[in-house]
């Protein structure tokens, strides 16, 4: 599903809203502890095919907004959301059909003294 990333990072990256707050401080997987903030990481699970045969397929995508005021955290995820909900898009092998949100969540983190909001989606991905 790596494909599938390209596809967000690309949205993400290339919307003047999301890259107004965060730059293109935007990252898959762990973000860097020496990175300003804020900033974006995003991981994409895998779930097995939705019919066992077809290349349908409908990972989660967890988006988190980070940032040292709550507000910006807020603000950042209301941007992101603005973009992915209901993105559809295309890379090499892979087709998004569909993205929605399934959940937002907030929290602190007192170790990074950072706030979170993640966004959780849903997707419909076909692989070519």
């Amino acid at each position: 599903m790596m494909d599938l990333g390209k596809i967000i990072y690309s949205a993400l990256s290339g919307d003047a809203g999301v890259t107004a707050i965060a730059g293109q401080r935007i990252y898959p997987g762990v973000i860097p502890q020496e990175i300003d903030r804020p900033c974006i990481s995003y991981d994409i699970g895998s779930l097995p095919g939705i019919d066992g045969t077809a290349p349908l397929y409908s990972p989660t995508v967890n988006i988190s907004c980070i940032a040292r005021e709550k507000v910006d955290a807020h603000s950042l995820a209301a941007a992101v959301d603005a973009k992915l909900e209901n993105l559809r898009g295309s890379a090499v092998g892979i087709t998004l059909k569909s993205m929605w949100k399934a959940s937002y969540q907030e929290a602190f983190d007192p170790d990074l003294d950072a706030y979170a909001v993640v966004l959780t989606y849903t997707t419909m991905v076909v692989l070519a």
